[in-house]
């Protein structure tokens, strides 16, 4: 007989518990012989392999042979205690040794779903992805991946590809101070998702629309709606779409296609969720107005 100790469970290459116990040297190497509680002081009841270790993440379940050693076990105690991170269990992060035994107050094998931290057999857990996006686990263009209460991916807020049109109107009252600095309204697109198409409208009351320059602003790109065109004719409502008309002054609120100053086709590409800010500005004095509505439609 010879004390021999054996590598339990593994990490990557590191050893996560070892345990001593009596073997039978003159068994053929690699025969599995059992264990009895408490043999050599590891705390460990298993069937350990003469020689043997294997590690459960080397390729195809080989084993390595290198890794077992004859010898004494370093002490650590004689009884360590299976909750405090001895040999066997531990109550924080359980494990899989030869023995198939070892587990986990969470109910999975080093894993513990809720504490926030991926871990293994997890998909994600809480707020922690790893770092993992909507397209990647699925078809899906963009949108907000999240975690389950099951740690495993919720993708209902993921934006399938080729989806269904988004539109999001906002109803104002912004005021347009005569002559003045511009001012602004955002309208916020939950829906994300990679932009192929774009179109915006705007809903203004104002007595001289000549007096007026409208932008739209999302991701860094701001684009030129309407700049001061036409005269003394009042109000707009228009939607500005690149495969519109040109600016027809007879008709400003027709709230037919109007080609844009600049095209809206800057944004293709871009995410849509998020921030689009509209800026309205009179550049001429005596005549006032207000912006009414604005809307943003995106197509994916």
């Amino acid at each position: 007989m010879v004390g021999r100790w054996v590598c339990l469970g593994w990490i990557g290459a590191s050893c996560l518990a070892c345990s001593v116990g009596d073997l039978d040297d003159s068994a053929p190497f690699g025969e599995s012989q059992s264990v009895a509680e408490g043999s050599g002081g590891s705390g460990t009841t298993g069937s350990l392999t003469t020689g043997v270790s294997v590690n459960p993440t080397a390729p195809g379940g080989t084993t390595d042979s290198s890794v077992s050693e004859s010898g004494p076990l370093p002490s650590t105690g004689a009884d360590e205690d299976s909750t405090s991170g001895g040999a066997g269990s531990s109550s924080s992060g359980g494990w899989t040794g030869l023995s198939g035994r070892g587990d986990s107050s969470s109910g999975g094998a080093g894993s513990e779903c809720g504490n926030g931290v991926l871990e293994r057999g997890e998909s994600c857990d809480t707020d922690d992805l790893g770092a993992t996006e909507c397209a990647d686990v699925g078809d899906f263009v963009g949108g907000e991946l999240s975690c389950d209460a099951a740690c495993a991916f919720d993708t209902s807020g993921c934006t399938v590809m080729g989806g269904e049109p988004v539109s999001v109107c906002e109803n104002i009252n912004l005021a347009i101070p005569d002559n003045g600095a511009a001012v602004t309204t955002v309208v916020n697109v939950p829906a994300g998702g990679e932009i192929s198409d774009v179109t915006v409208a705007v809903d203004i009351t104002h007595t001289w629309i000549g007096d007026l320059s409208v932008d739209v602003e999302h991701g860094g790109t701001t684009v030129s709606l309407f700049d001061q065109a036409c005269t003394s004719e009042e109000d707009i409502s228009l939607v500005f779409d690149d495969g519109g008309a040109a600016m027809n002054c007879a008709s400003p609120t027709s709230g037919a296609p109007t080609l844009p100053v600049q095209p809206l086709s800057a944004f293709d590409g871009l995410d849509a969720a998020g921030a689009w800010t509209f800026s309205f500005q009179d550049g001429a004095a005596e005549d006032v107005g207000s912006a009414t509505q604005v809307c943003v439609n995106v197509e994916f």
